[in-house]
């Protein structure tokens, strides 16, 4: 992503990180996910409070791996989840 790699040491300096779907649905049966963006700022291992902001549906096996110091999560507008958190046990 253009954001990791043009943001002076983004990957080891950022802890919260908030996450948005800014588009406009074409019908109400449309889906739209950060699943690549979870997966790209995995790079940002120390990042402890990601929000996600108005995406379905979310992995939540994803944030686990890609968040492994994960202390806070936070949904808003987010109601379909897939797998677990258990892998930060």
């Amino acid at each position: 992503m253009a954001v990791l790699q043009h943001v002076p040491l983004l990957i080891q300096n950022a802890r919260a990180i908030s996450l948005e779907i800014v588009t406009e649905r074409c019908s109400d049966s449309t889906e739209f996910t950060l699943g690549p963006a979870i997966c790209a700022l995995a790079a940002c291992s120390y990042v402890i409070k990601p929000s996600i902001l108005r995406a379905n549906p979310i992995d939540l096996g994803a944030i686990a791996v890609s968040f492994p110091s994960l202390e806070i999560l936070k949904f808003y507008s987010a109601d379909n989840f897939h797998r677990s958190l258990e892998q930060l046990r």
